[in-house]
């Protein structure tokens, strides 16, 4: 857990003094952590009072926490309040334990695929139409999603246009000549959809097959919090 944040809310009119530790401290990766909090109630009247602690926990972006369908990561978390009964000035230790709360961890799951127009050419100078798609299958928003295609030498940077291209307003494709590349840079894609380009390049000097693959990386938190994933 990283950057955690409590609120405590006292109801009605109490004298309550309130202290909060952290045990272990410092924690290391993997081990329980623990927060004990304390609260003294320093009156003695008959009237209601109430307590209220609302705890907000960023889950960490590690290995151990990016489990993908049909097998995610579920963290579990419960809260125990101990307090001493008193009746007759003779206090009564009491223990309560909530209930375990199991929170999903869920991440983005994109699928790419490429297909070309041409599954052959008869000479050197032929057009060939290559066609990159790619969606988020879900079950959450994919952040810095970023495509790249390097294009094999026989297809000189000069002979490459594009066709077409359909995907969110926050898209771009682009192409990069130094390094014959395709590429789409897009800062977020929901659940569902997609981004689909395609281009042509033209074939110069080459004889027998000709491989190509194209690349996405993206990451399941915006900016430098998110870990990168690729197929």
């Amino acid at each position: 857990l990283n950057g955690h944040k409590i609120w405590i809310t006292n109801g009605g009119v109490a004298d309550v003094a309130i202290t909060k530790t952290a045990l272990p401290d410092p924690v290391g990766p993997g081990e329980q952590l623990t927060y004990e909090i304390t609260v003294t109630n320093n009156d003695d009247d008959v009237g209601l009072e109430y307590l209220i602690i609302d705890l907000n926990a960023q889950v960490d972006n590690i290995g151990g926490n990016q489990g993908e369908p049909p097998t995610p990561t579920v963290l579990s978390n419960s809260f125990r309040a101990a307090f001493d009964d008193v009746y007759d000035n003779e206090p009564t230790p009491v223990t309560s334990t909530s209930t375990e709360v199991k929170v999903e961890v869920v991440e983005p799951v994109l699928t790419i695929s490429k297909s070309a127009k041409a599954s052959a050419i008869s000479s050197a100078g032929s057009t060939v139409e290559f066609t990159l798609e790619i969606e988020n299958q879900g079950p959450a928003t994919a952040f810095d999603v970023n495509l790249t295609d390097i294009l094999p030498g026989v297809f000189p940077p000069g002979s490459v246009t594009f066709s077409s291209f359909s995907a969110p307003a926050n898209c771009l494709p682009s192409f990069d000549a130094q390094t014959n590349t395709v590429g789409v840079v897009c800062p977020t894609l929901l659940v569902g959809e997609t981004i689909k380009i395609a281009f042509n390049a033209v074939a110069m000097g080459c004889s027998g097959p000709v491989t190509n693959a194209a690349r996405v990386t993206w990451t399941s938190l915006p900016g430098p919090m998110g870990t990168p994933s690729s197929t």
